[in-house]
Parts: structure tokens; sequence; C-alpha cells
């Protein structure tokens, strides 16, 4: 992580870290076109499509610079992107999948009701005015 923002080099953990922890994420891919002819997607991530392209894209190092020098990796259609991937590809990431496998797993226990489409809920540790801030120190619940 670089200045707040993800640049996975096409890693699926990469794109993953960043879309689960809702960062801004720039796909770093010079050679998308040959990646996916000799491997394979089930996405485009140039497409700019809502829910395949997962933030901003750079398929050269003067256009990874230019997203840095302009901003637009942290603009309002970057965010739109990668909340339209992140509803696609992380829809239990929401900060209760694991209590949901315990109460699953454990005799007794009930799953928790899962947030409607694009809430995010913050945990009680969270809320304003518990004292408690994020673990690595910043508002993560923005």
């Amino acid at each position: 992580m670089l200045l707040g923002v993800v640049v996975p080099a096409r890693a699926p953990d990469g794109f993953s870290a960043g879309a689960c922890l809702d960062r801004p994420i720039i796909g770093h891919v010079p050679d998308w076109e040959a990646y996916r002819a000799s491997r394979g997607t089930c996405f485009d991530l140039l497409s700019g499509r809502p829910g395949d392209t997962l933030g901003a894209v750079a398929t050269t190092e003067d256009e990874l610079l230019e997203l840095f020098r302009t901003g637009e990796w942290r603009s309002a259609r970057t965010d739109g992107l990668r909340a339209a991937f992140r509803e696609r590809f992380c829809p239990y990431g929401d900060g209760h999948a694991a209590e949901r496998v315990v109460r699953r797993l454990f005799p007794g226990g009930t799953e928790p009701d899962r947030p409607a489409t694009g809430e995010r809920p913050i945990s009680p540790a969270r809320q304003p005015g518990s004292g408690r801030s994020h673990p690595f120190g910043r508002d993560r619940d923005r």
C-alpha cells in the first residue's frame, strides 16, 4: 500500500485486499492482453464497466504516474467502480463474515442478518463517541 492506495499487478490477492478493505485501487497491468490471452479471465479489467473494473487502471508507467499526478485514482468515478466491484466480488465483506461462520458452526448459533447491498455497518468499536478508533489509527468508515 502506497499513499493509501493498493497497486496490485493483476494479483488476485491484491485486488481482493483492496476491494475487501474498501481502499482505492490502481490496477497496474502492463501485460493485461497477453495475460488474458494465455490464462483467461472471468472479467475484463480494462472495460471500464462497473463490476469488471476495480478502480483506476494503468497499462503503462506513464499512465500510472498520470493517475497519481491528476488524483484520478481517488475520484468519484473510481470510487463508483470500486463499489460495483466490491458488490460483485465481496458480497459478504461487511465485517461480520467470521461471526456468521462461528454462529453457523457452533450449536445454537444463528446467522446474523446480512446488510442490504451497499450498506456498510459500523462496528460497535467504531461507533461515533465510542472512544475507540480503527485498529490502524484511521477512520475507516467515512
